[in-house]
């Protein structure tokens, strides 16, 4: 509100208030009317003001971070800003609408971006703030000819002495706008990889690179041989000045993904089947040769092991290797918890098994030896008695024999 309407309405208040006055010095007994006039009509009256302003007749307040379009006989008048205003004589001066159609750079409640298309109605206020303008693109192709497609968003404000520019000079700024900056990224994109420069980036070469976002930014502006760069131009032609330009989201065509791992895939498949074709023959082989050492030690002591005997001292066995095997996780295997079962062999690698699960049907104690004692079964011997038993089970010997022992005792002393 301009300060001579101040002062208008300031002595407008000075001469009411006057005039109750006067009245009720020269009628007392109208002072019993004035009271609930001097109360009654500015509550009226200020409810009434308040209605106005809502629907816009003769007065009209604009909220903060906008603006609004005066219209005078139909053309530009003036642009006005926050506050309380006077919009002028009723069918002369009216507020200017449109229709506003563009798309709003947001994200979803996933947190993938996304370009939310608004088609506005009988907008008569334009906010003079920053805005996320999305520009969205299809099929914009690299330089190897694969289509993409994606969301670029543009923060961007219009000033109140530019909107009879973007309004009145350019018949569809957004458009303008979302033109020029997807013509620069598209011959952008032309010069680039999608592999090499957005998603690949693994090399210190190509990190060292700017990204998309920058080398776009840069192109926009530029000021070739001194002319004006595109955001100077967009400023100029539609009033629309953009603070940044980021690419928010480009993507291959749906498939694409797949047929470019599809060898990565295979080469991963192929070294998983052979390390587990490999581990598979060790652990078969290990645990093969561990079960002949302890059916033979069965048999040697006098034992013949009944099938599920055999089926079951199998499973123990494969149950142990793999919990050898490196990278197995060893998990309690139920029913050999009393198992005396040890390792013979050396080195990092899969040893062999030998024994048998003590408290059980496992093997006694065997026969007297040559000096009367009694000979150890596998379960009582220690990791150097059970690589003998083994040494002399290879040459034929009896394994629970310990004339070898003695001998080398002899050959000690």
């Amino acid at each position: 509100m301009s300060t001579a309407w101040k002062i208008a309405w300031i002595c407008l208040g000075l001469w009411i208030v006057g005039l109750l006055v006067a009245v009720c010095i020269a009628f007392p007994l109208a002072t019993i009317l004035v009271v609930p006039l001097v109360v009654g009509v500015p509550l009226v009256g200020y409810y009434a003001f308040l209605k106005m302003v809502e629907f816009n007749i003769l007065w009209t307040r604009v909220e903060q971070g906008w603006c609004r379009i005066i219209l005078k006989w139909g053309k530009y008048y003036r642009t006005i800003g926050p506050g309380l205003h006077l919009i002028g004589i009723p069918g002369m001066h009216t507020l200017y609408k449109r229709t506003m159609t563009f798309f709003k750079s947001v994200t979803n409640d996933k947190g993938m971006p996304m370009a939310e298309p608004h088609k506005d109605p009988d907008i008569s206020s334009f906010k003079t703030t920053r805005y996320p303008y999305a520009f969205p693109f299809k099929d914009e192709e690299d330089n190897h000819a694969l289509p993409l497609a994606g969301i670029l968003a543009g923060f961007g404000e219009t000033e109140e002495k530019n909107y009879e520019i973007a309004f009145f000079d350019a018949s569809d700024w957004y458009a303008e706008t979302n033109t020029k900056i997807l013509s620069c990224f598209r011959n952008l994109l032309a010069a680039i990889s999608y592999d090499d420069d957005i998603v690949g980036r693994d090399t210190e070469k190509e990190q060292a690179r700017k990204t998309i976002s920058q080398r776009l930014w840069e192109r926009l502006n530029d000021r070739q041989n001194g002319n004006a760069s595109i955001i100077d131009e967009l400023h100029a032609t539609v009033g629309i000045r953009i603070l940044s330009v980021e690419l928010r989201s480009i993507d291959p065509p749906e498939g694409w993904r797949d047929t470019t791992l599809a060898p990565y895939k295979a080469e991963r498949e192929k070294e998983a089947a052979k390390h587990q074709a490999e581990a598979s023959a060790i652990l078969f082989d290990d645990t093969n040769q561990a079960l002949k050492v302890w059916l033979e030690g069965q048999r040697a002591a006098g034992y013949k092991p009944t099938q599920a005997q055999i089926e079951a001292k199998q499973e123990e066995l494969r149950q142990r290797a793999l919990a050898k095997t490196p990278g197995y996780q060893q998990v309690h295997i139920k029913g050999l918890e009393g198992a005396t079962t040890a390792v013979v062999g050396s080195g990092g690698g899969a040893g062999i098994l030998i024994g048998g699960q003590g408290g059980g049907k496992g093997n006694p104690a065997g026969g007297k030896g040559k000096k009367g004692g009694k000979k150890k079964g596998f379960e009582d011997m220690t990791p150097e008695e059970l690589r003998r038993a083994y040494k002399r089970l290879k040459a034929g010997k009896d394994p629970l024999s310990n004339d070898d022992d003695e001998e080398e005792e002899e050959d000690t002393k």
